[in-house]
């Protein structure tokens, strides 16, 4: 019976952690939390206009009865929370990357 040769082993070393696939991995985390906010301000917003009328927002921007200072209140109210919403977000995911890695997202600098 013939003896089958076996390859020489190697070492094999760990997979080298690359600076290219931490930067590929916070781009999809930044990316989800801001498709994620995208979603949500929307129903924040009318969320707190409700709380804060009793009325549905004017979501139809020409619509001839709504009236101009209410139209402006909206867009106001609607607007500053969108980018609450995609602060906090952003905050977030970057508060998990920190949490996970121990370091900072790729690109993001220590202010001084």
């Amino acid at each position: 019976m013939a003896r089958k040769r076996s390859k020489p082993t190697t070492p094999q070393s760990p997979a080298p952690t690359s600076k290219t696939s931490g930067k590929a991995a916070w781009t999809i985390i930044d990316r989800s939390s801001m498709i994620a906010a995208g979603v949500l301000a929307p129903v924040a917003s009318a969320g707190a206009w409700r709380m804060l009328t009793g009325r549905k927002p004017p979501t139809i921007d020409g619509d001839p009865d709504v009236d101009v200072k209410e139209a402006i209140a909206w867009a106001l109210v609607g607007g500053a929370l969108v980018e609450v919403v995609k602060v906090v977000a952003r905050r977030q995911a970057a508060v998990y990357w920190v949490r996970s890695t121990g370091e900072r997202p790729p690109k993001m600098k220590p202010r001084k």
